[in-house]
């Protein structure tokens, strides 16, 4: 039997970052476009269209939305593709700011020297989870584990497992059957613990990095 463990809020500390960077970015597509009307509940209304349209990540996924948002508000074109490559820019330096919880690291030896097999799932493409990679330090990780990942395409990195799907319950059964995949970890209510109860993980809610007993937990659920 083995875990799942989400990355961005669970074990890195990057959710935060990607929200100014997000935020970020609408400040400057307002400055560009002041009469547009652009404001963070349209960027996560797109997102979730998003979610609707597309069933996994993929290598232009931010480009993507933005792209939506310029459809919706008929942005000039010549314009807005000047700007693009610098407001993609500013979510990858801010994602850059991430970094380790401190929690997750003492999580992960306890699940380790107990001989529990993990993997890590996170809904996003293969240059995002390569980046992310870096954001570990070399010892994080006893043993580097498998990563499943939202993307389509194949990855060269050989840990890096590319499902094609994101965080649903069919997307969890499949793991289940394929991986013995029994527990969730994460931090998200909507993309980790709902989708994973629906298939009949047993899932663990981690907020801020904190860990409480729940590797006490885990080691009690797989004896």
């Amino acid at each position: 039997m083995a875990i799942i463990l989400d990355v961005d809020g669970t074990l890195l500390d990057t959710q935060e970052k990607k929200t100014e960077a997000y935020e970020e970015i609408i400040k400057r597509i307002n400055e560009h476009f002041p009469n547009k009307n652009i404001d963070m509940n349209l960027f996560w209304s797109i997102v979730r269209i998003q979610f609707e349209l597309f069933s996994d990540f993929r290598k232009n996924d931010l480009e993507i939305r933005l792209r939506m948002i310029k459809a919706l508000r008929d942005f000039n074109s010549m314009k807005f593709n000047e700007l693009l490559p610098h407001l993609v820019e500013i979510y990858w330096e801010k994602l850059l700011e991430g970094k380790e919880y401190p929690k997750a690291r003492e999580f992960i030896e306890k699940i380790a020297n107990n001989k529990i097999e993990y993997y890590l799932f996170s809904d996003c493409s293969i240059e995002e989870m390569e980046f992310k990679i870096k954001l570990f330090s070399n010892s994080f990780f006893p043993k580097f584990p498998t990563i499943f990942i939202s993307d389509h395409r194949k990855s060269s990195n050989s840990n890096i497992i590319c499902l094609g799907r994101n965080k649903t319950p069919e997307t969890f059964d499949f793991l289940k059957k394929e991986y013995q995949t029994k527990i969730m970890v994460g931090d998200s209510e909507l993309f980790d613990i709902i989708p994973a109860k629906k298939a009949g993980l047993v899932t663990f809610h981690v907020r801020n990095g904190e860990f409480g007993n729940i590797a006490e937990k885990i080691i009690e659920v797989l004896k």
